[in-house]
């Protein structure tokens, strides 16, 4: 038996199959300490052929889901030989592969199929579309929005005019009890990723203009643009209704910001003023 665990926001998960398979350079920053409790278990096989999607499941292109009792059902289906089916249950996933994907397995891949975000998600945790700073006071900042509106352009300010350390450049994982942000492996194409863990300073929200501006964002416009850039199954009510609880509670805790500014290091000192005092 090969097993392979891994922590992601103080939640550890377990991997367990007969098949070995390859070790991610990404998944393996986030490998579980010694001692550490072990709160899920994904079992992974594989199979020639994929189960049959009853009428009840809800549909998005490749991917169905359906609940039958207490296990919900996830089914990818790409050909006839490659597929993922992930059957969920309290404390445990059993996973099962097309054959096809018997031979390139690795551990990132495993973690995507179980639906990690989901079952991270069911411990009131969140992956929001962010680049995630932490300057030398130890207090995350979290700069958010759609693709291309720069938050890496931000992250990379930050380095360099507030010494930060920019733990993630796409992604990050908040926990909602506690208001912390945490790495997680996916990156986007800014390619940085990193295991770090810090209390939230700020959530800021990002807009291209012509002249530094920075204003507290109300409750409405705040939970609106944080839920458009998390992590879930839009088209899923189960899955929907879930985060719009976890964004709701997060954005009445949380401080967040509209930050309208140029790439320069005024954006930098006006937000960092406002944050942390001059």
């Amino acid at each position: 038996m090969n097993t392979e665990r891994f922590t992601f926001g103080g939640v550890t998960l377990e991997v367990r199959g007969q098949d070995a398979w390859t070790v991610s350079k990404a998944s393996a920053r986030f490998h579980a300490k010694d001692g550490a409790e072990t709160n899920h278990v994904i079992s992974v096989e594989y199979s020639p052929t994929s189960p049959p999607v009853p009428d009840h499941a809800v549909k998005n292109g490749p991917v169905s889901r359906w609940r039958e009792g207490d296990a919900l059902h996830t089914l990818r289906v790409y050909g006839a030989r490659q597929f993922s089916y992930a059957v969920r249950t309290q404390g445990q996933t059993r996973l099962v592969f097309g054959e096809g994907y018997r031979s390139t397995m690795y551990s990132q891949a495993i973690l995507e199929s179980a639906d990690m975000f989901d079952i991270l998600a069911g411990f009131g945790q969140l992956v929001l579309h962010s680049s995630y700073v932490l300057p030398p006071n130890g207090k995350a900042v979290l700069f958010s929005g759609p693709s291309g509106i720069g938050k890496s352009t931000q992250a990379a300010l930050w380095q360099q005019y507030a010494g930060a350390d920019i733990i993630n450049g796409d992604r990050t994982l908040i926990r909602t009890d506690d208001l912390t942000a945490n790495g997680v492996f996916y990156s986007g194409t800014s390619g940085i990723c990193k295991n770090a863990s810090a209390p939230i300073r700020a959530i800021v929200l990002l807009d291209k203009a012509d002249e530094n501006t920075l204003r507290r964002a109300g409750a409405k416009e705040a939970f609106a643009a944080v839920l458009s850039q998390c992590s879930y199954y839009q088209w899923d009510a189960e899955s929907a209704i879930h985060m719009t609880d976890l964004v709701a509670g997060l954005v009445q805790r949380a401080d967040v910001y509209r930050l309208s500014c140029r790439a320069d290091e005024g954006a930098v000192r006006l937000l960092q003023n406002e944050l942390f005092g001059g």
